[in-house]
């Protein structure tokens, strides 16, 4: 089976994994605290309704409760999302997330139409993906910042994309897993409101380094949050992802975290951008938190063979061999993986 994600230390050797986009900070004490506390509450079930959950991200957020529903991760949101919609036809940026196509995929007779973003203008997302927005798409999955690019969508462009799919009666689901993390990025969470078919998914996955306990959460107005609800399991969330979401939220509200996490990734992907150019890797424009680069040699399999991960992007539409996503690590480790990267040159 063709590998379709990062984060396969399972079936290699490694020691260090640049293949999954996580915060370099890494996972809070606090938040692994809560979590391990969490324990104790194995003999109990979790809130079917995630009432405290539901709460301390409408706050984080400025939102209410009604505006948020939480889920096993941002990949059974957009499931739930699917089955919600129903769609005949879905658009998809190329190269974009696989979990879209994943998720379309399931819906039964689904045609997927690829917006293909150009090598030569660093993939960028321009206003031609205007005239892509016709009555004919039921959804369309964009992600800001873009996986495995990490383009940002310029904010002017966005709004009049969320307008354009207002008029056209399309669902937006606007992937923003990744936006705390790009200094740049603006966040459409205010506007859910506002505007009807607009679906936005987030998660606290990357930003707090805890993809092994999963999760993620919706923000849409409360009609079409009562309708993705009911398209999810009544027990989604652990006690452990309750935790997660309880203390999370609250951290981020009370704390200079994100912005010492922008200070981090800012310093360490200047490091990793130069570095990478001075060993003749092409390194394509990135607001995100992480890296896409080009390179004649098969730098993942001899990067595999020192014990060093990276996301091999062959398989993305809209990609071909020689592409890679390199996460951006704390300065040791990405010190290790230049100086491993130079061996193998």
């Amino acid at each position: 089976m063709k590998n379709i994600h990062g984060g396969d230390i399972y079936n290699n050797q490694i020691k260090l994994d640049f293949s999954v986009n996580l915060n370099p900070k890494g996972c809070p004490r606090e938040l692994s605290d809560a979590v391990a506390n969490a324990v104790s509450r194995i003999g109990e079930y979790p809130d079917t309704w995630q009432n405290e959950a539901r709460a301390q991200l409408a706050n984080y957020n400025g939102l209410e409760p009604a505006n948020v529903i939480c889920g096993n991760g941002a990949s059974e949101l957009f499931m739930a999302i699917v089955r919600m919609i129903q769609p005949k036809c879905g658009l998809v940026l190329a190269p974009s997330f696989y979990g879209y196509e994943y998720a379309l995929n399931a819906a039964k007779g689904c045609v997927i139409r690829w917006h293909s973003l150009n090598e030569d203008e660093d993939f960028s997302l321009n206003s031609v993906i205007l005239e892509e927005l016709t009555g004919d798409v039921d959804v369309f999955f964009l992600c800001n910042s873009n996986n495995p690019t990490g383009r940002i969508v310029d904010s002017e462009l966005l709004t009049q994309i969320i307008r354009k799919c207002e008029e056209q009666d399309i669902w937006l689901v606007l992937d923003e897993c990744f936006v705390e993390l790009s200094k740049t990025a603006v966040s459409m969470a205010q506007k859910v409101n506002e505007y009807r078919k607009l679906i936005v998914v987030k998660a606290f996955t990357k930003l707090l380094a805890i993809p092994g306990i999963r999760v993620g959460y919706a923000l849409s107005d409360k009609e079409n949050i009562g309708l993705i609800r009911k398209n999810l399991p009544e027990w989604n969330l652990s006690v452990f992802a309750e935790e997660a979401v309880i203390t999370g939220s609250k951290l981020l509200m009370d704390s200079s975290f994100i912005s010492d996490t922008h200070e981090i990734i800012s310093k360490e992907k200047a490091y990793l951008e130069n570095e990478l150019k001075r060993l003749g890797i092409k390194v394509f424009t990135s607001e995100g938190s992480f890296l896409l680069v080009k390179a004649e040699k098969d730098i993942y399999t001899a990067l595999l063979e020192k014990g060093i991960l990276i996301r091999d992007c062959s398989n993305f539409v809209g990609l071909s061999k020689g592409f890679y996503r390199i996460a951006i690590k704390n300065h040791e480790e990405n010190k290790a993986f230049i100086e491993s990267l130079g061996e193998v040159l």
